[in-house]
Parts: structure tokens; sequence; C-alpha cells
């Protein structure tokens, strides 16, 4: 797996939003639809994060 990839291995979803809970509610709101804006999640996975 590239290494770019491989940071991400072990997130899903659920996790990238429970964290986003923890900042706030409109947090997780956004982090949530960064990824179903995509057809797959893991391609918000960098967005979420703030990586781009």
């Amino acid at each position: 797996m590239p290494k770019a990839h491989q940071r991400h291995a072990g997130m899903t979803p659920q996790t990238l939003v429970a964290q986003a809970a923890r900042i706030g509610y409109h947090t997780a709101l956004l982090v949530e639809r960064l990824m179903r804006d995509r057809p797959h999640p893991e391609q918000g996975f960098r967005s979420a994060l703030g990586g781009g």
C-alpha cells in the first residue's frame, strides 16, 4: 500500500465522524457531508482531516 494510503488504513467513516463530534456537532455534520458527497467515503478522508 502506498505511504499516502497507509495512514488511513485503519480509519473508517464512523471513526472520523466520532472524532469530529468531539470538536462539535457542526464539525461532525461537515465531515459526514465531505464523505457522503463522494462516490466512495474514503475519498473524503483527506479533506476531513484537513489535507486537501
